[in-house]
Protein backbone atom coordinates (compact mmCIF):
# COMPACT_ATOMS: atom_id res chain seq x y z
CA UNK A 1 0.00 0.00 0.00
CA UNK A 2 1.32 3.33 -0.62
CA UNK A 3 0.72 6.37 2.08
CA UNK A 4 1.24 10.02 2.19
CA UNK A 5 4.19 10.33 4.64
CA UNK A 6 4.38 12.93 7.30
CA UNK A 7 7.32 15.69 6.96
CA UNK A 8 10.15 14.40 8.79
CA UNK A 9 11.40 16.27 12.05
CA UNK A 10 14.51 18.17 11.90
CA UNK A 11 16.64 15.61 12.66
CA UNK A 12 20.23 13.86 11.70
CA UNK A 13 18.86 10.47 12.38
CA UNK A 14 15.51 8.71 12.18
CA UNK A 15 15.92 5.49 14.14
CA UNK A 16 11.68 4.93 13.35
CA UNK A 17 9.55 5.30 9.94
CA UNK A 18 7.43 8.42 9.40
CA UNK A 19 3.88 7.56 10.70
CA UNK A 20 1.42 6.57 8.48
CA UNK A 21 -1.19 9.35 7.58
CA UNK A 22 -3.80 8.68 4.98
CA UNK A 23 -4.03 6.37 2.64
CA UNK A 24 -3.48 7.71 -1.29
CA UNK A 25 -7.25 8.20 -3.20
CA UNK A 26 -5.87 5.35 -5.38
CA UNK A 27 -5.77 3.04 -3.16
CA UNK A 28 -8.53 4.07 -0.50
CA UNK A 29 -11.68 3.62 -2.81
CA UNK A 30 -13.26 6.74 -0.64
CA UNK A 31 -16.67 6.03 -1.79
CA UNK A 32 -16.35 2.66 -1.28
CA UNK A 33 -16.31 1.40 -4.62
CA UNK A 34 -14.20 -1.95 -3.61
CA UNK A 35 -13.77 -4.20 -7.16
CA UNK A 36 -14.06 -7.08 -4.77
CA UNK A 37 -17.23 -6.24 -3.52
CA UNK A 38 -19.61 -9.09 -3.54
CA UNK A 39 -16.87 -11.81 -2.95
CA UNK A 40 -16.34 -10.05 0.25
CA UNK A 41 -20.26 -9.99 1.16
CA UNK A 42 -21.13 -13.48 -0.10
CA UNK A 43 -17.88 -15.15 -0.60
CA UNK A 44 -16.36 -17.16 -3.38
CA UNK A 45 -19.08 -19.93 -3.17
CA UNK A 46 -22.02 -18.50 -3.07
CA UNK A 47 -23.93 -15.95 -5.02
CA UNK A 48 -26.95 -15.92 -3.29
CA UNK A 49 -28.33 -11.90 -1.53
CA UNK A 50 -30.44 -13.02 1.27
CA UNK A 51 -31.81 -9.19 0.50
CA UNK A 52 -33.11 -10.45 -2.80
CA UNK A 53 -34.87 -13.09 -1.02
CA UNK A 54 -36.29 -11.08 1.33
CA UNK A 55 -37.83 -8.62 -1.59
CA UNK A 56 -39.50 -11.62 -3.53
CA UNK A 57 -41.84 -11.62 -0.63
CA UNK A 58 -42.75 -8.27 -1.13
CA UNK A 59 -42.90 -8.24 -5.04
CA UNK A 60 -45.87 -6.29 -5.53
CA UNK A 61 -43.14 -3.03 -4.96
CA UNK A 62 -41.68 -4.13 -7.25
CA UNK A 63 -43.06 -6.07 -9.93
CA UNK A 64 -44.04 -4.06 -13.04
CA UNK A 65 -42.43 -1.21 -11.50
CA UNK A 66 -40.01 1.39 -12.21
CA UNK A 67 -37.10 1.21 -9.93
CA UNK A 68 -33.80 3.50 -9.16
CA UNK A 69 -30.59 1.19 -7.75
CA UNK A 70 -28.36 3.83 -6.36
CA UNK A 71 -24.76 2.60 -5.93
CA UNK A 72 -24.98 -0.32 -8.29
CA UNK A 73 -21.39 -1.36 -8.24
CA UNK A 74 -20.14 -4.17 -10.70
CA UNK A 75 -24.40 -4.46 -10.80
CA UNK A 76 -24.17 -8.26 -10.01
CA UNK A 77 -27.28 -7.60 -7.28
CA UNK A 78 -29.13 -5.23 -9.97
CA UNK A 79 -29.25 -8.01 -12.75
CA UNK A 80 -30.18 -10.56 -10.16
CA UNK A 81 -33.12 -8.41 -8.91
CA UNK A 82 -34.02 -7.86 -12.23
CA UNK A 83 -34.35 -11.49 -13.02
CA UNK A 84 -36.17 -12.18 -9.42
CA UNK A 85 -38.32 -9.56 -9.34
CA UNK A 86 -39.38 -8.50 -13.02
CA UNK A 87 -39.83 -4.44 -12.86
CA UNK A 88 -40.81 -2.71 -15.63
CA UNK A 89 -37.21 -0.94 -15.81
CA UNK A 90 -33.97 -0.53 -13.71
CA UNK A 91 -31.73 2.72 -13.93
CA UNK A 92 -28.93 1.26 -12.33
CA UNK A 93 -26.52 4.78 -11.25
CA UNK A 94 -22.64 4.44 -9.67
CA UNK A 95 -20.21 7.15 -9.41
CA UNK A 96 -17.22 4.98 -10.27
CA UNK A 97 -16.88 4.91 -14.10
CA UNK A 98 -14.85 1.20 -14.01
CA UNK A 99 -17.51 -0.43 -11.98
CA UNK A 100 -20.04 0.80 -14.48
CA UNK A 101 -17.93 -0.38 -17.29
CA UNK A 102 -17.99 -3.65 -14.96
CA UNK A 103 -21.62 -3.91 -14.65
CA UNK A 104 -22.52 -3.77 -18.80
CA UNK A 105 -20.21 -6.47 -19.07
CA UNK A 106 -21.48 -8.56 -16.72
CA UNK A 107 -25.08 -7.93 -17.95
CA UNK A 108 -24.14 -8.43 -21.30
CA UNK A 109 -22.21 -12.05 -20.11
CA UNK A 110 -25.65 -12.87 -18.47
CA UNK A 111 -27.45 -11.87 -21.64
CA UNK A 112 -25.52 -13.88 -23.63
CA UNK A 113 -26.86 -17.41 -21.74
CA UNK A 114 -28.31 -19.60 -23.99
CA UNK A 115 -30.69 -20.90 -21.01
CA UNK A 116 -32.07 -18.00 -19.56
CA UNK A 117 -36.01 -17.87 -19.82
CA UNK A 118 -37.47 -15.72 -21.85
CA UNK A 119 -39.21 -13.38 -19.39
CA UNK A 120 -35.55 -12.87 -17.43
CA UNK A 121 -33.66 -12.19 -20.72
CA UNK A 122 -36.71 -9.46 -21.21
CA UNK A 123 -36.18 -8.31 -17.87
CA UNK A 124 -32.33 -7.75 -18.48
CA UNK A 125 -32.90 -5.77 -21.43
CA UNK A 126 -35.01 -3.40 -19.32
CA UNK A 127 -31.53 -2.20 -17.29
CA UNK A 128 -29.31 0.85 -17.86
CA UNK A 129 -26.22 1.13 -16.15
CA UNK A 130 -24.89 4.54 -15.94
CA UNK A 131 -22.40 6.45 -14.24
CA UNK A 132 -23.47 9.43 -11.91
CA UNK A 133 -22.83 11.15 -8.82
CA UNK A 134 -26.40 11.26 -6.65
CA UNK A 135 -25.51 14.17 -4.43
CA UNK A 136 -25.37 16.58 -7.63
CA UNK A 137 -23.09 19.57 -7.37
CA UNK A 138 -25.76 22.16 -7.48
CA UNK A 139 -27.99 21.28 -4.82
CA UNK A 140 -30.46 23.79 -6.17
CA UNK A 141 -31.61 21.88 -8.60
CA UNK A 142 -33.24 19.50 -6.93
CA UNK A 143 -35.98 21.45 -6.87
CA UNK A 144 -36.65 20.62 -10.58
CA UNK A 145 -37.02 17.07 -9.46
CA UNK A 146 -40.19 15.39 -10.15
CA UNK A 147 -41.86 11.61 -9.14
CA UNK A 148 -39.94 8.85 -11.88
CA UNK A 149 -39.77 5.76 -9.62
CA UNK A 150 -42.44 3.43 -7.53
CA UNK A 151 -39.30 1.96 -5.82
CA UNK A 152 -35.50 3.20 -5.07
CA UNK A 153 -33.19 1.01 -3.49
CA UNK A 154 -30.45 2.09 -1.28
CA UNK A 155 -28.35 -0.64 -0.29
CA UNK A 156 -25.53 -0.28 1.87
CA UNK A 157 -24.13 3.22 0.45
CA UNK A 158 -25.57 5.81 3.04
CA UNK A 159 -22.00 5.68 5.04
CA UNK A 160 -19.78 6.57 1.97
CA UNK A 161 -22.42 9.02 0.74
CA UNK A 162 -22.36 10.28 4.81
CA UNK A 163 -18.01 10.43 4.86
CA UNK A 164 -17.71 11.96 1.59
CA UNK A 165 -20.59 14.67 1.23
CA UNK A 166 -21.54 14.90 5.11
CA UNK A 167 -24.50 16.20 6.98
CA UNK A 168 -25.45 17.98 4.44
CA UNK A 169 -25.04 15.33 1.76
CA UNK A 170 -27.17 12.70 3.67
CA UNK A 171 -30.26 14.94 3.67
CA UNK A 172 -29.85 15.61 0.22
CA UNK A 173 -30.28 11.91 -0.44
CA UNK A 174 -33.27 11.50 1.73
CA UNK A 175 -35.02 14.97 -0.19
CA UNK A 176 -34.06 13.87 -3.45
CA UNK A 177 -35.13 9.90 -3.51
CA UNK A 178 -38.53 11.57 -1.73
CA UNK A 179 -39.02 13.91 -4.52
CA UNK A 180 -38.42 11.40 -7.42
CA UNK A 181 -40.41 8.78 -5.81
CA UNK A 182 -44.17 8.45 -6.86
CA UNK A 183 -47.08 8.85 -4.30
CA UNK A 184 -47.27 5.00 -2.66
CA UNK A 185 -43.11 4.54 -3.87
CA UNK A 186 -40.97 3.04 -1.49
CA UNK A 187 -37.95 3.55 -0.63
CA UNK A 188 -35.56 0.11 0.23
CA UNK A 189 -32.83 1.27 2.74
CA UNK A 190 -30.30 -0.66 4.17
CA UNK A 191 -28.23 1.77 6.37
CA UNK A 192 -24.46 0.84 8.14
CA UNK A 193 -23.98 1.80 11.49
CA UNK A 194 -22.63 4.09 13.07
CA UNK A 195 -20.11 2.30 14.70
CA UNK A 196 -18.62 1.00 10.91
CA UNK A 197 -17.83 4.33 9.83
CA UNK A 198 -14.81 5.23 12.69
CA UNK A 199 -12.28 2.86 10.53
CA UNK A 200 -12.94 4.41 7.11
CA UNK A 201 -12.83 8.10 8.45
CA UNK A 202 -8.95 8.25 7.70
CA UNK A 203 -9.02 7.89 4.15
CA UNK A 204 -8.40 11.36 3.90
CA UNK A 205 -8.34 14.73 5.86
CA UNK A 206 -11.90 15.60 4.20
CA UNK A 207 -13.22 12.40 5.53
CA UNK A 208 -12.11 13.08 8.78
CA UNK A 209 -13.76 16.32 9.08
CA UNK A 210 -16.90 15.45 7.36
CA UNK A 211 -16.56 12.63 10.01
CA UNK A 212 -16.19 14.34 12.73
CA UNK A 213 -19.03 16.65 12.13
CA UNK A 214 -21.91 14.32 11.77
CA UNK A 215 -24.14 15.09 13.89
CA UNK A 216 -27.18 12.66 12.09
CA UNK A 217 -26.74 9.57 13.20
CA UNK A 218 -28.00 6.12 11.19
CA UNK A 219 -30.16 5.56 14.51
CA UNK A 220 -31.57 8.57 13.39
CA UNK A 221 -32.38 8.34 9.81
CA UNK A 222 -35.91 7.02 10.37
CA UNK A 223 -37.18 9.80 12.79
CA UNK A 224 -35.43 11.88 10.35
CA UNK A 225 -37.22 10.44 7.22
CA UNK A 226 -40.50 9.92 8.43
CA UNK A 227 -40.26 14.26 9.75
CA UNK A 228 -41.64 16.76 7.92
CA UNK A 229 -38.18 17.85 6.24
CA UNK A 230 -38.65 14.69 4.70
CA UNK A 231 -42.49 13.48 4.64
CA UNK A 232 -42.44 9.71 4.79
CA UNK A 233 -45.52 8.28 6.21
CA UNK A 234 -44.90 5.36 7.31
CA UNK A 235 -41.86 2.60 7.71
CA UNK A 236 -41.36 -0.67 8.68
CA UNK A 237 -38.42 -3.17 8.65
CA UNK A 238 -38.72 -5.89 6.50
CA UNK A 239 -36.00 -8.14 7.57
CA UNK A 240 -36.46 -10.99 9.82
CA UNK A 241 -33.02 -10.92 12.06
CA UNK A 242 -33.99 -14.76 12.54
CA UNK A 243 -33.28 -15.43 9.10
CA UNK A 244 -30.08 -13.20 8.80
CA UNK A 245 -28.43 -15.00 11.72
CA UNK A 246 -28.93 -18.35 9.53
CA UNK A 247 -27.84 -16.66 6.55
CA UNK A 248 -24.23 -17.37 5.78
CA UNK A 249 -23.14 -13.48 5.49
CA UNK A 250 -20.32 -12.79 7.46
CA UNK A 251 -21.66 -10.77 10.82
CA UNK A 252 -21.00 -7.21 9.46
CA UNK A 253 -23.43 -7.59 6.71
CA UNK A 254 -26.16 -8.74 9.31
CA UNK A 255 -28.01 -4.94 8.28
CA UNK A 256 -31.92 -4.80 8.45
CA UNK A 257 -33.60 -3.35 5.17
CA UNK A 258 -35.39 -0.33 5.81
CA UNK A 259 -39.14 0.07 3.99
CA UNK A 260 -40.47 4.10 3.75
CA UNK A 261 -43.45 4.64 2.10
CA UNK A 262 -44.45 7.96 0.48
CA UNK A 263 -48.38 8.47 0.61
Amino acid sequence: MVYLKDELENSPEMDKPPKKKFKTDKDNFRYGNYRNYYFKRFGAESKTDIRLEIMQYHSEYFKDKQILDIGCNSGLVTINFAKLLQPKSVLAIDIDANLIDMARKNLQKEKANFNLPEEQLAALNRIIFRKANYILTDRTLIEHERPQYEAILCLSVTKWIHLNFGDDGIKFLFKRIYKQLHQNGVLILEPQPFSGYKKRSKLNAEILENYKAIKLKPEQFEAYLLSDEIGFSESWCMTDSEILEQSNLPKGFHRPLQVFVKR
